[in-house]
């Protein structure tokens, strides 16, 4: 399973960083897993309990490519 951020959202001069947060929760939280167009969709729900598991777990990474490669790594 794969979500997104337009990525526009973090790349301007005024990310919405609680978005990200918000995001991020939602994912961790999320109980419902993909809903499809109707009711009927078979992939609706999550396959197992390890797939709802291991997509709880995915971990949020945010990050501004504006300028990339960036000029240095964190140099003192």
């Amino acid at each position: 399973m794969v979500d997104s951020i337009n990525p526009d959202t973090n790349e301007t001069s005024n990310p919405n960083i609680q978005l990200y947060k918000d995001f991020s929760s939602w994912r961790r939280t999320d109980s419902t897993g993909y809903v499809g167009a109707s009711a009927d969709d078979p992939n609706n729900g999550f396959a197992s309990a390890e797939e709802k598991t291991l997509f709880q777990a995915i971990e949020t990474i945010a990050a501004d490519t504006v300028g990339t490669p960036p000029v240095s790594w964190a140099t003192p």
